[in-house]
């Protein structure tokens, strides 16, 4: 039985700024442990969700972005 068939892949469409924060938070927790150029560096998250030229919600996250 493979990895996949143990432990199948569910992505469900991006609901809240909750959703931000559960990101941040996978960033954080697996970037020491995954190859290098694998995951975002949390300060490249951060630059998207809190830098952006808009401070306002952007509701496309929530039809583009899975997790």
């Amino acid at each position: 039985m493979g990895i996949s068939e143990q432990f199948p892949i569910i992505s469900r469409q991006f609901q809240s700024d909750d959703d931000c924060w559960k990101i941040r938070r996978l960033l954080d927790d697996t970037y020491d442990i995954t190859p290098i150029g694998f995951n975002w560096e949390v300060r490249h998250w951060d630059g998207w969700r809190f830098y952006a030229k808009t401070s306002d919600w952007n509701s496309n996250w929530e039809k583009q972005v899975r997790v």
